[in-house]
């Protein structure tokens, strides 16, 4: 065994063991934050979903490539926790009758969104270097085998939350077609990689959806638009899916290092981040007004009822002294 392949080991060796540290201090601190202890902060499912096809993935093309760890690491697991945070979200919006299920849903369809950001954080402090300016670290084989895991952990993850028939709804995916078509059409001519272009396309649509689903939301209805909902909603999984996808794509035709995924990443959490905010909020403006019309609304109409119901008692007092 050479030295640098031992001096790379021992790295490693030492590394983990520096954040096992961390991680153990980390969940120290979220078992005092409810009285349900970590118990609150545990689910397998999503654990799974966000924990397992991240670090698999890493540890392969880390081991198999000698792909930066940390860098892999960082770029793969918050948008894969935000995909399957996206997935229980779509779930819920649709079958999510009962506003005592809210907070225990939505607690739990967050989950994956934390085990991926406390990843990303750990591969973003990991910082053991940067891709090649080649890229091309894999084979057509290797893509097609990590892309095909991808996508049927997302089918499958879409088929339990609400589904495959969510799938037939061509709205989103045409709406991103189309963003996809014009961003390399426009991207032709600075030779920039089609990865990155997905990449960016992908951002944008997922950014456009959020906006689309809003505009339809607050300017259907009073009531709950379910329909503009499982938009954004979809949105949301389908671009996030699309741009986790093209990173995978570029290490094999090549642009993962001209793909600012920090940026992108963190433009990412905040489109997610709103649309979570506004859908659990617990009151908007519209909503204030709403039940401010109706208090008076209920006002006015208990003084009427003490006005009938005085009249009836004096009609009924006139008619017993009349007997």
């Amino acid at each position: 065994m050479n030295r640098p392949l031992i001096e790379r080991i021992s790295t490693f060796v030492l590394r983990s063991a520096v954040f096992f540290i961390v991680v153990s201090f980390f969940l120290r601190a979220l078992s005092e934050v409810s009285s349900r202890g970590l118990g609150l902060f545990v689910d397998l499912v999503s654990a799974a979903l966000a924990l397992i096809p991240a670090i698999s993935a890493v540890v392969y093309l880390h081991f198999r490539r000698q792909l930066p760890f940390g860098k892999l690491l960082c770029i793969l697991s918050l948008p894969i926790g935000l995909l399957y945070t996206g997935v229980g979200l779509l779930g819920m919006a649709a079958f999510a009758n009962d506003y005592r299920l809210i907070g225990p849903s939505a607690a739990i369809l967050l989950l994956p969104a934390l085990y991926g950001g406390v990843l990303s954080a750990v591969g973003h402090l990991w910082n053991d270097g940067e891709f090649d300016l080649s890229d091309n670290n894999i084979s057509f084989v290797e893509l097609c085998f990590l892309q095909t895991i991808f996508l049927v952990l997302t089918i499958w993850a879409i088929d339990n939350a609400i589904g495959l028939s969510v799938l037939s709804d061509l709205r989103v995916p045409a709406l991103f077609l189309s963003l996809f078509i014009l961003a390399i059409y426009l991207a032709k001519d600075r030779d920039s990689p089609i990865a990155t272009t997905i990449a960016d396309a992908s951002l944008a649509g997922v950014l456009l959806c959020l906006v689309v689903c809003l505009i339809a939301w607050f300017g259907s209805a009073e009531d709950l638009d379910r329909r503009a909902i499982t938009f954004g909603s979809f949105g949301m999984v389908f671009g996030t899916y699309a741009y986790t996808s093209a990173f995978i794509l570029s290490l094999y035709t090549g642009g993962a290092s001209s793909i600012n995924y920090a940026k992108k990443n963190w433009h990412l959490v905040e489109a997610n981040t709103f649309f979570v905010f506004l859908l659990f909020v617990p009151q908007n403006v519209g909503e204030v007004l709403r039940s401010a019309d109706s208090a008076i609304e209920l006002q006015v109409l208990e003084q009427k009822l003490e006005m009938l119901t005085e009249r009836l008692e004096a009609l009924e007092i006139s008619v017993a002294e009349g007997r």
